[in-house]
Protein backbone atom coordinates (compact mmCIF):
# COMPACT_ATOMS: atom_id res chain seq x y z
CA UNK A 1 0.00 0.00 0.00
CA UNK A 2 1.35 3.46 -1.47
CA UNK A 3 0.41 6.96 0.33
CA UNK A 4 1.91 9.84 -1.85
CA UNK A 5 2.30 13.17 -1.24
CA UNK A 6 1.08 13.72 -4.67
CA UNK A 7 2.03 17.63 -5.15
CA UNK A 8 5.34 17.45 -2.79
CA UNK A 9 6.25 15.19 -5.16
CA UNK A 10 6.23 16.70 -8.15
CA UNK A 11 7.16 20.25 -6.86
CA UNK A 12 11.00 18.12 -5.89
CA UNK A 13 11.01 16.36 -8.69
CA UNK A 14 10.66 19.96 -10.90
CA UNK A 15 13.01 21.70 -8.79
CA UNK A 16 15.38 18.95 -8.34
CA UNK A 17 15.67 17.58 -11.90
CA UNK A 18 13.72 19.85 -14.07
CA UNK A 19 11.05 16.98 -14.82
CA UNK A 20 7.50 17.35 -15.50
CA UNK A 21 5.86 14.32 -16.13
CA UNK A 22 6.99 11.00 -14.37
CA UNK A 23 5.33 7.12 -15.24
CA UNK A 24 4.38 6.80 -11.63
CA UNK A 25 3.29 3.07 -11.95
CA UNK A 26 6.85 2.17 -13.02
CA UNK A 27 7.86 4.24 -9.98
CA UNK A 28 5.42 2.79 -7.74
CA UNK A 29 7.15 -0.90 -8.83
CA UNK A 30 10.62 0.31 -8.19
CA UNK A 31 9.91 1.48 -4.69
CA UNK A 32 7.81 -1.52 -3.44
CA UNK A 33 10.19 -3.95 -5.26
CA UNK A 34 8.31 -7.16 -5.94
CA UNK A 35 5.76 -6.59 -2.81
CA UNK A 36 2.04 -7.10 -3.85
CA UNK A 37 0.79 -3.42 -4.35
CA UNK A 38 -2.99 -3.77 -3.89
CA UNK A 39 -3.89 -0.18 -3.56
CA UNK A 40 -2.29 3.88 -3.95
CA UNK A 41 -3.65 6.68 -1.88
CA UNK A 42 -2.37 9.49 -4.18
CA UNK A 43 -3.00 13.03 -2.14
CA UNK A 44 -2.72 16.14 -4.25
CA UNK A 45 -3.44 19.50 -4.92
CA UNK A 46 -4.17 21.46 -8.30
CA UNK A 47 -1.58 24.25 -9.02
CA UNK A 48 -3.27 27.64 -8.98
CA UNK A 49 -3.79 28.10 -12.94
CA UNK A 50 -3.07 31.66 -13.16
CA UNK A 51 0.02 31.23 -11.40
CA UNK A 52 1.53 28.51 -13.29
CA UNK A 53 -0.35 27.71 -16.61
CA UNK A 54 1.55 25.49 -18.26
CA UNK A 55 2.85 23.44 -15.29
CA UNK A 56 -1.16 23.63 -14.42
CA UNK A 57 -2.14 21.71 -17.83
CA UNK A 58 1.01 19.40 -17.44
CA UNK A 59 -0.16 18.03 -13.79
CA UNK A 60 -4.32 18.10 -15.10
CA UNK A 61 -3.59 15.82 -18.00
CA UNK A 62 -0.95 13.96 -15.56
CA UNK A 63 -4.09 13.47 -12.89
CA UNK A 64 -6.73 12.16 -15.51
CA UNK A 65 -3.69 10.00 -16.26
CA UNK A 66 -3.26 8.64 -12.37
CA UNK A 67 -6.95 8.66 -12.14
CA UNK A 68 -7.24 6.24 -14.87
CA UNK A 69 -4.66 3.43 -12.85
CA UNK A 70 -6.76 0.33 -11.26
CA UNK A 71 -6.07 0.15 -7.92
CA UNK A 72 -5.50 4.08 -7.40
CA UNK A 73 -7.53 6.27 -4.95
CA UNK A 74 -6.72 10.12 -5.53
CA UNK A 75 -7.67 12.23 -3.09
CA UNK A 76 -7.56 16.14 -3.66
CA UNK A 77 -6.53 19.00 -1.41
CA UNK A 78 -6.37 22.97 -2.26
CA UNK A 79 -4.17 26.01 -2.78
CA UNK A 80 -5.62 29.02 -1.34
CA UNK A 81 -4.06 32.38 -0.93
CA UNK A 82 -3.10 33.88 2.53
CA UNK A 83 -2.41 37.32 3.01
CA UNK A 84 1.42 38.05 4.34
CA UNK A 85 2.75 41.46 5.39
CA UNK A 86 6.49 42.16 4.67
CA UNK A 87 8.29 41.95 8.17
CA UNK A 88 10.31 44.66 6.24
CA UNK A 89 8.59 47.12 4.05
CA UNK A 90 5.05 46.25 5.82
CA UNK A 91 3.61 45.60 2.36
CA UNK A 92 0.80 43.47 2.02
CA UNK A 93 0.70 40.68 -0.69
CA UNK A 94 -0.87 36.79 -1.24
CA UNK A 95 0.89 33.52 -0.82
CA UNK A 96 -0.89 30.39 -1.76
CA UNK A 97 -0.59 27.05 0.89
CA UNK A 98 -1.64 23.80 -0.09
CA UNK A 99 -4.46 22.90 2.26
CA UNK A 100 -6.00 19.06 3.04
CA UNK A 101 -3.37 16.80 1.38
CA UNK A 102 -1.10 16.12 4.26
CA UNK A 103 -4.56 15.56 6.43
CA UNK A 104 -5.97 12.89 3.41
CA UNK A 105 -2.82 11.25 3.30
CA UNK A 106 -2.34 10.92 7.26
CA UNK A 107 -5.86 10.33 8.10
CA UNK A 108 -5.46 7.41 5.22
CA UNK A 109 -2.60 6.12 7.01
CA UNK A 110 -3.72 5.70 10.24
CA UNK A 111 -7.13 4.49 9.23
CA UNK A 112 -5.21 1.63 7.09
CA UNK A 113 -2.27 0.93 9.83
CA UNK A 114 -5.78 0.93 12.47
CA UNK A 115 -7.28 -1.83 9.95
CA UNK A 116 -4.26 -3.86 9.20
CA UNK A 117 -4.85 -3.18 5.76
CA UNK A 118 -1.10 -4.14 4.74
CA UNK A 119 1.71 -5.32 6.47
CA UNK A 120 3.83 -2.78 4.84
CA UNK A 121 3.31 0.78 3.56
CA UNK A 122 5.04 3.20 1.63
CA UNK A 123 4.96 6.65 2.33
CA UNK A 124 6.25 8.96 -0.47
CA UNK A 125 7.15 12.66 1.05
CA UNK A 126 9.64 15.00 2.28
CA UNK A 127 7.21 16.46 4.55
CA UNK A 128 7.86 16.11 8.34
CA UNK A 129 4.26 16.78 9.46
CA UNK A 130 3.40 12.69 8.76
CA UNK A 131 5.74 12.08 11.45
CA UNK A 132 2.82 11.46 13.98
CA UNK A 133 1.00 9.63 11.66
CA UNK A 134 3.31 7.23 10.70
CA UNK A 135 4.75 6.67 14.29
CA UNK A 136 0.76 5.53 14.82
CA UNK A 137 1.46 3.30 12.10
CA UNK A 138 4.17 1.93 13.30
CA UNK A 139 2.72 1.50 17.06
CA UNK A 140 -0.09 -0.65 15.31
CA UNK A 141 2.41 -3.22 14.00
CA UNK A 142 2.59 -2.04 10.77
CA UNK A 143 6.03 -1.88 8.62
CA UNK A 144 6.18 1.70 7.06
CA UNK A 145 8.61 2.49 4.87
CA UNK A 146 9.28 6.67 3.52
CA UNK A 147 10.71 7.15 0.42
CA UNK A 148 11.37 10.69 -0.19
CA UNK A 149 13.13 12.67 -3.66
CA UNK A 150 17.03 13.38 -3.40
CA UNK A 151 18.29 16.31 -5.27
CA UNK A 152 21.62 15.20 -6.89
CA UNK A 153 22.95 18.59 -6.74
CA UNK A 154 22.98 18.50 -2.82
CA UNK A 155 25.18 16.28 -0.61
CA UNK A 156 22.73 13.31 -0.30
CA UNK A 157 24.09 12.83 3.57
CA UNK A 158 22.44 16.36 4.23
CA UNK A 159 19.13 15.75 2.92
CA UNK A 160 18.65 12.38 4.40
CA UNK A 161 20.04 13.87 7.77
CA UNK A 162 16.87 16.59 7.33
CA UNK A 163 15.05 13.28 7.11
CA UNK A 164 15.99 12.23 9.96
CA UNK A 165 12.36 12.35 11.97
CA UNK A 166 10.66 10.68 8.99
CA UNK A 167 13.26 7.79 9.63
CA UNK A 168 13.19 7.81 13.35
CA UNK A 169 9.29 7.42 13.31
CA UNK A 170 9.06 4.48 10.76
CA UNK A 171 12.15 2.85 12.62
CA UNK A 172 13.53 2.52 8.87
CA UNK A 173 16.13 4.23 6.99
CA UNK A 174 14.54 6.72 4.21
CA UNK A 175 14.29 4.88 1.06
CA UNK A 176 16.18 7.71 -1.01
CA UNK A 177 14.70 8.28 -4.74
CA UNK A 178 17.15 9.50 -6.80
CA UNK A 179 18.44 9.62 -10.15
CA UNK A 180 19.32 5.98 -11.00
CA UNK A 181 15.33 5.06 -9.95
CA UNK A 182 13.80 8.39 -11.61
CA UNK A 183 16.05 8.38 -14.62
CA UNK A 184 13.55 4.62 -15.44
CA UNK A 185 9.84 6.92 -14.49
CA UNK A 186 10.80 10.09 -16.33
CA UNK A 187 8.49 10.46 -19.68
CA UNK A 188 9.17 12.88 -22.72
Amino acid sequence: MIFMDGTNFDRRVFEAYGVKQIDHAMLWSLLTNGTHLDVVHYCYAYLIRQREQERYSMQRRQLESIKKMPNVRCHEGQHRSRGVKCGVCRKEYDIYVEKGTDVNLSSRLVHAACHKAANRMYVITSDNDFVPAMQIAVSEGVDVRCCSVIDPSASHAVQLARLGSLAAACRAPIIPITSDILGKCFQK
